[in-house]
């Protein structure tokens, strides 16, 4: 009798973590949305101009670009790439993220061509 007890008990405690996890909020984010898509500008600008890298330095330029971007934006990139995976699997949230980086690398290229 303690026995089956114990197993519904411990059934009944496994349900319900189980419905606790299920029913998290997987759309919360650490950072708000424009500071993640000013971060992910700067990734998209980081990414080319490593292109032009030999690539017997790169690795190396990419880890001190990412801890620049760091400590420029005050995030910590770890957190940072989970938020844009959680916007990534957000179609309507990730079409709003996009225009704002879009928009910030277009006035980027402005700035650019200004100083040519």
């Amino acid at each position: 009798m303690i026995r089956s007890m114990r197993l519904l008990s411990f059934i009944f405690l496994l349900i319900l973590m189980l419905s606790c996890n299920m029913n998290r909020d997987n759309s919360v984010t650490n950072y708000e949305d424009h500071r993640i898509a000013m971060v992910i500008a700067d990734l998209y600008l980081t990414g080319q101009i490593l292109e032009d890298v030999p690539d017997s330095i790169r690795d190396s330029l990419r880890i001190v670009y990412r801890e620049q971007l760091s400590t420029i934006h005050k995030v910590d990139m770890d957190l940072m790439e989970q938020d844009i995976e959680i916007v990534q699997g957000k179609p309507s949230r990730y079409v709003s993220v996009h225009k704002i980086v879009r928009d910030s690398i277009a006035a980027y290229e402005a700035r650019y061509k200004l100083r040519k």
